[in-house]
Parts: C-alpha cells; structure tokens; sequence
C-alpha cells in the first residue's frame, strides 16, 4: 500500500477519519492525502451574465491554507506528515476523477453521529462514492480510534460468481495485521443453500484457505440485528462487505438525504469496488 485518500470537508467526522488515516498510515508505511473540493461562488440571472463573485485563484489558495492547516494538526497529532490537494467542481465528480487518476489504494470517509439514539449518518456524498469507486472504501465513525484489525468480518449473502479478486483488500489486511477472518451469512430461516451458493461459498473458502478463517451461519429474523449481535459477542475489529453484490448494503442505508447506518456500532466498514483499475 502506497497511498489513502481522505476526503475532507473540515468536519469533526472529517478530523477523526484523517487521525484514523494518519495512525493507519504509520503501519502501512504509506502516505496520506487531504483531499477537498470547492466550489466558485457564482451568481445567474435570467436578465444577466454570469457573475462570478470571487477570484478562482484567490478561493483556491484559501482552501490550501486550510488543508495545510488541518495537515498539520493532524500531523502534531500523530507525528504523520500529510500531503494535501484541492481542486474546484462538484465533489463526487472530482474524488473519483483524482481516484482514477492517482490510483490511491484505500480511500478513507467519516461517518457522522447525529441523534439522541446516537445513529451514524453517512452522507450522500460518501455513499456515491462508494458506489462510484474503484477502490476500497474505509468509513470510519466519529468516535473511533485505530486499533489493528485482529478480528475481521466479512458479511456475505454468498452471491459472488467468480469474481474472488474482488476480496483481495480482506486478504490483505488478514495478512498485515494477522487477522483472524468470519465469513458471516445472516438468514432469517436456516435451510440447505442452493447449488450456485455453494459453489460460491466453496470459491470464497478456497481463496481464503491460506487464512485462519471460519464460517458462520447465523438465523435472526432481523438480518441487521443479527450482525450486531455477532459483532459484539465476537468483538470485531471492522466489517467489510461488497455492497454490489450484497443486499445488506441497501438495508444499512436508509432513504434520505443522508443516508443512517441501519445498525448501530463503534466500528468501520469497508467497502470492496464490483471491479477495479
């Protein structure tokens, strides 16, 4: 691993991913990058021209004084050296134009708490990028702090064909921090899975047998409510799923503006791209 992404807005979700980054960076041995995007303020009339109410390049560079200022807290912080860069336009377009052009191996998102029920909130912009991203998508909550991924787990309804490569990113943190690896399929009714499951589930195993690995069938009625079981009575370090293939992901995110983590926990969740570069 050579370099992570950190998108920011300057948000307290946005300062606890880049802490994160920072202290994960220190066993990766990589480099970081404080990404923001800004937009020129403009005005339109129907009566007049386009009116642009601030100098480009004067908004531009007051957006690197920013990400310098917030690279070096950061950098106090955890005695990590942070690189930065800004460019203009809308932020979904430009994450994944400087994604496809710099080839970052890991891009890291804060997750917001917001309520009294202390929900996780990721923005819409988080979960486009996910969507739209060619590289493993870390969304770290706003509380935690890095730990090393002892205990990982993957959610799977074992819908993958052929495609294991995409589970590379599980592999290799397995590796790195001696992880021990659940492969979890939460079902509301325990029943003989079908053929092309099978098959699935033999590839997965295959792939991952030169890993301390288990596999786990667990029934609960509520899908959701069972993965936060398992978390806790396992102490899981991170969650990790494909969210292409999987429907869980389109029950962890609720409809809205901003999308709520369905299931409440402390932990981050990775997220493994359909393809990549």
């Amino acid at each position: 691993m050579k370099t992570i992404l950190v998108p920011t807005d300057f948000s307290d979700a946005s300062r606890s991913a880049s802490l994160y980054a920072a202290e994960f960076a220190k066993i990766m041995q990589c480099e970081v990058v404080l990404y923001h995007t800004y937009l020129v303020p403009i005005v339109i009339a129907s009566d007049m021209p386009i009116t642009i109410m601030m100098n480009p390049e004067i908004l531009r560079q007051e957006t690197l004084a920013l990400l310098k200022k917030e690279a070096d807290i950061v950098g106090e912080i955890t005695g990590t050296k942070l690189l930065y860069e800004a460019t203009e336009g809308d932020a979904v377009t430009e994450i994944i134009e400087i994604e496809r052009t710099n080839k970052p191996d890991l891009i890291i998102m804060g997750m917001k708490e917001s309520g009294p029920v202390s929900e996780y909130i990721i923005g819409s912009i988080a979960t486009d990028v996910i969507r739209q991203s060619l590289t493993p998508v870390l969304i770290i909550p706003i509380q935690a702090k890095f730990k090393q991924f002892k205990k990982i787990v993957f959610a799977t309804d074992y819908s993958l064909s052929t495609d294991t490569h995409l589970l590379e990113p599980i592999k290799e943190f397995c590796k790195i921090f001696y992880s021990k690896l659940f492969i979890l399929n939460v079902v509301k009714e325990l029943e003989l899975i079908g053929v092309e499951k099978e098959v699935s589930r033999m590839r997965i195993q295959n792939y991952f047998e030169d890993l301390e690995h288990q596999h786990y069938y667990l029934e609960d009625d509520d899908i959701i409510h069972g993965l936060n079981n398992f978390i806790d009575e396992y102490g899981v370090d991170v969650i990790a799923m494909l969210p292409h293939r999987h429907n869980l992901f389109s029950r962890i995110f609720k409809e809205g503006s901003t999308k709520k983590m369905a299931f409440h926990t402390h932990i981050p969740l990775l997220t493994m791209p359909s393809r990549s570069f």
